[in-house]
């Protein structure tokens, strides 16, 4: 919710979903897509994927499925933002940062912006894969903790 009200502040106008994250709650993301549409003003939800190899720390492949994807009007059109909320403290944070990175420089110039976020000492923290820096201080970096702390914005 707190993602999504932020994006709609700042003029996202459409919001999709990943559907496995609410297994447990219920069998579908209606109670979050209708709660999000209660409370913003200008987003239309959805359900949608998109998926991102990584490496796992054994060397395996793994996919990664960001978990929102909002969309924008820009004066290049309509484009996709990526933004996947992980806990830095998980063990395979740093792997996933990684496989965003990877993506971002590849296809990075199809998006609107492409972010990690997580919480940092009670803060929400945001890393802006679209920046070179960023990419480069993540596949630089020993742990994810340190990644948020030097290279993330707060949100």
């Amino acid at each position: 919710m707190e993602i999504a009200v932020g994006a709609d502040e700042i003029g996202v106008n459409g919001a999709c979903f990943r559907v496995h994250h609410f297994a447990r709650q219920s069998a579908s993301p209606m109670p979050l897509l209708a709660a999000i549409a209660a409370r913003t003003s200008a987003i239309e939800v959805g359900t949608g994927v998109i998926d991102m190899r990584y490496q796992d720390r054994h060397g395996d492949w793994r996919t990664l499925r960001p978990d929102f994807l909002f969309f924008i009007d820009s004066d290049e059109g309509v484009q996709a933002n990526i933004v996947d909320p992980h806990g830095a403290w998980l063990p395979d944070a740093l792997a996933k940062l990684r496989g965003m990175a990877r993506f971002a420089e590849v296809y990075g110039d199809r998006f609107h912006r492409i972010e990690s976020i997580s919480r940092i000492d009670g803060m929400l923290r945001i890393l802006d894969f679209t920046l070179p820096e960023v990419r480069a201080g993540v596949l630089d970096a020993i742990d994810a903790d340190n990644v948020y702390r030097d290279s993330s914005v707060e949100y």
